[in-house]
């Protein structure tokens, strides 16, 4: 998916033309019986100047760094990558264990390799009705980790 949001001067809102675009790039593969691996990738991009309340938050939704809490890395742009594995294991029930990484910075050019802070967990899962699961995950990351509970899967 690909989306591009133009916020224009003459609407009044901000005090110059913003920019924000948007990618996301998923993709999963059975492997084996009852098992998928699925990957995500997330970009999204905006104007260097996009306000407080307009600018990316590390792992703050529960989709994306899962374990870090909002709030604690926050700027202009975001970049994330993810594989998860997910196990069926009987009648309702599965697990996942994924690895990822991801970085937020003020500009392109400003990005930093050794800014990319790890992200690493596991989670079950209860199917309720087909393709509609409740998630308890638990995240680690760098100095921090913490449980999420959501209707839906990451990704």
């Amino acid at each position: 998916m690909f989306k591009e949001v133009i916020y224009p001067e003459f609407s009044g809102s901000f005090n110059k033309t913003l920019f924000s675009t948007n990618f996301i790039f998923d993709i999963y593969q059975k492997i084996w019986s009852g098992g998928i691996i699925a990957g995500d990738i997330y970009g999204q991009f905006n104007s260097k100047d996009t306000p407080w309340t307009l600018r990316e938050e590390l792992g703050s939704n529960g989709f994306r760094m899962r374990g870090y809490y909002g709030g604690r890395y926050i700027d202009c742009n975001q970049l994330t990558a993810q594989l998860e594995l997910r196990q069926h294991i009987f009648n309702r029930l599965g697990c996942v264990a994924w690895v990822g990484a991801g970085s937020v910075f003020p500009e392109i050019k400003k990005f930093d390799w050794s800014d990319i802070l790890p992200n690493y967990g596991l989670g079950l899962r209860i199917e309720f009705k087909h393709n509609v699961n409740a998630r308890i995950d638990y995240g680690f990351g760098k100095n921090t980790g913490g449980f999420v509970f959501k209707f839906a899967e990451a990704f």
